[in-house]
């Protein structure tokens, strides 16, 4: 929670991985079951950095698949707001 509240208080937060990001794809389709919950952050890659903002609106709930430049990946989803790996 405290970092959602970070970053609420800021505009926009740049989230630094040690890598190059190449592309964050979204992992739920147009017809997938999702949470009917209002996701709290908008997520885009720019400039091969992950930035993650507040919402102000109410984004349907994604899941995203990033991939750094060292081929590593890692996901994201607009509810967490934060980087996490898939378990094995």
């Amino acid at each position: 929670m405290w970092l959602l509240s970070l970053l609420l208080a800021l505009e926009s937060c740049a989230f630094s991985t040690n890598g190059y990001i190449t592309s964050c794809e979204p992992v739920l389709g147009k017809d997938s079951l999702r949470p009917a919950v209002c996701g709290k952050c908008h997520i885009e890659v720019k400039d091969g950095k992950l930035l993650i903002t507040p919402a102000e609106d109410c984004p349907a709930y994604q899941v995203y698949k990033c991939t750094t430049r060292e081929g590593k990946t890692f996901f994201i989803n607009t509810l967490g707001c934060r980087p996490y790996k898939e378990k094995n």
